[in-house]
């Protein structure tokens, strides 16, 4: 639970997984950018502008569409679609940077 959780989702082997190591390494690197959100939101240095930008950066990876033609040998799978964005995903790329703002003295 908790802390733990985080470190075996740092440390866990996605390629094992995947058949394609372009996709483990996209998956890779939005729960990079994820974990880096969620160790600003700790910080308090952090601030709404900067952690805004930053979860824009990262709803953008999240939200990256195909590329290429799908029978084609250039073709990438895109990652999510904006129906798969949720609730919390919605708070974290629109409110939380409010949050940081007006609790700043407190953290988060």
């Amino acid at each position: 639970m908790g802390s733990e959780k985080l470190k075996i989702l740092r440390e866990f082997n996605l390629i094992a997984i995947f058949q394609s190591t372009e996709r483990a390494i996209q998956i890779q690197e939005l729960y990079n950018q994820f974990n880096e959100l969620y160790l600003l939101m700790q910080n308090k240095q952090t601030t709404g502008e900067n952690f805004h930008y930053k979860t824009q950066t990262w709803l953008n990876a999240f939200l990256s569409p195909s590329k290429g033609h799908l029978n084609r040998s250039n073709f990438v799978r895109g990652m999510y679609q904006i129906q798969d964005v949720t609730p919390y995903i919605h708070v974290l790329v629109n409110h939380i940077a409010e949050f940081i703002e007006i609790h700043h003295k407190f953290g988060l």
